[in-house]
């Protein structure tokens, strides 16, 4: 072979119709349509992709991405120490301790409040923090509690501090069960209601906003469905912030997901922990959130705290995922599947919108009927074992034994609140 001659020139091109010619004649009798597979998004997943003329499309120009680590108070500078790039606390009461525990290395701290009473009081103490952030929409699907006034005035007050963000966190409806097609298009009515309310309370301006937009998604076992979700987001995102006229960064971090993980034979999640945090980065994240294996079922633990950690350090150290921009660009199922996805979640928003926005939607139960629908297919699948999880419904370690975790009592609710849950948690009726 000459030096010169394109390696590539070797092999034949065939169009999409010859693919598909072959691939029948394989299958004698059996049509080409009993190999789909239609995925709880909706899309139509085919045993083959091929590029229909198109060009790859690169969504990101630098694959970098940072490590925060979910920490707690006490086990913070044991992980910064360790290799983490800053930590992400959430932060539900705000105490005198914690404004010693920030001192010693703010600017590597994330702050995630999970109510008004703890942003307030922590405000005054928090202004050398990496980012604060308060998310009154993901806290009212939680809760079932709509976000009141007051709660608006706190959120305006935050983006006047200059290490804020605007978060736009839809792992609660990951959690819950619901598909990729909802996180998305459920992220977008929340992010568009944020903007009208704080406008319209004239607390911002759209095209004033300094703040970056940082979207907190979880990750789960479906790898291709979820590195598609991410690279959907940055298509979707464009279109929002070119109809407001944002002139703002946006941040995507990924949290390895509660859905998918078990109470039994808990090292399980180790790796379930591992393909999600390789989905993520990936699929284009710039932050990433490992959480320990066991984190809802034994509590935190220095070695699983760890383990988390280096998961992810392994893959950007050891993998150097991080060193190619957009890994999954030119990957003809992934883009295409990329495509389809904005296109539901797209339509999705549409029909939030239609309903008023998410607030309206919510109080009507619109979105956390349409994610039940998703989550019970999900169970119905799990229990037929369709949908496997090792160590639970496949290959079970018959010494285990199950500790559940006692659910908080419910609070007095607006609609129907999304606490987050498990595939294997509840039985089905």
């Amino acid at each position: 072979m000459s030096a010169t001659k394109n390696l590539f020139d070797t092999f034949k091109t065939h169009d999409i119709e010859a693919l598909v010619k072959a691939a029948q004649a394989e299958l004698k009798d059996k049509p080409l349509e009993s190999l789909h597979k239609q995925s709880y998004e909706g899309i139509d997943i085919t045993p083959f992709y091929h590029p229909q003329g198109r060009s790859p499309l690169p969504l990101r120009t630098n694959g970098a991405w940072q490590i925060a680590a979910p920490a707690s108070w006490a086990s913070a500078t044991a992980l910064l120490t360790h290799g983490a790039d800053s930590v992400w606390i959430g932060v539900a009461d705000w105490q005198e301790a914690h404004s010693l525990s920030l001192a010693q290395a703010p600017q590597r701290y994330h702050l995630f409040f999970d109510n008004r009473a703890a942003l307030e009081a922590a405000l005054p103490h928090t202004q050398a923090a990496k980012s604060l952030s308060f998310d009154p929409l993901a806290l009212a699907l939680r809760s079932g509690k709509a976000p009141s006034q007051a709660d608006w005035q706190a959120q305006g007050a935050l983006y006047q501090q200059n290490n804020a963000v605007l978060s736009v966190d839809i792992r609660p409806v990951h959690n819950a069960g619901g598909s990729a097609t909802q996180e998305l298009g459920i992220g977008l009515a929340m992010l568009v209601e944020n903007l009208h309310q704080l406008s319209e309370a004239q607390l911002l301006q759209p095209a004033t906003l300094k703040v970056s937009v940082r979207w907190q998604v979880a990750i789960g076992s479906q790898y291709f469905m979820e590195i598609a979700k991410l690279r959907a987001l940055r298509l979707l995102w464009r279109l929002v912030a070119d109809a407001f006229g944002l002139n703002t960064q946006l941040e995507i971090q990924a949290h390895t997901a509660t859905w998918n993980k078990s109470l039994l034979d808990s090292y399980n999640n180790m790796l379930r922990n591992t393909t999600e945090a390789m989905a993520a980065v990936i699929g284009g994240a710039d932050v990433l959130s490992v959480w320990p294996h066991n984190h809802i079922g034994e509590g935190q633990s220095a070695f699983a705290d760890r383990i988390a950690l280096n998961t992810a350090l392994l893959l950007r150290e050891e993998a150097h995922l991080d060193k190619v921009a957009d890994a999954a660009a030119g990957a003809y199922f992934v883009e295409q599947l990329s495509d389809q996805l904005a296109d539901k979640a797209w339509a999705y928003f549409q029909s939030l919108e239609a309903a008023g926005g998410f607030l309206k939607a919510a109080a009507k139960n619109i979105p956390q009927n349409d994610i039940a629908e998703v989550a019970t297919r999900k169970r119905q699948d799990f229990a037929a074992g369709k949908l496997v999880m090792v160590g639970v419904n496949k290959f079970p370690n018959a010494k285990d034994t199950l500790k559940e975790v006692a659910g908080a009592p419910a609070p007095t609710a607006d609609w129907q609140a999304l606490p987050e849950q498990r595939l294997a948690q509840t039985p089905l009726t």
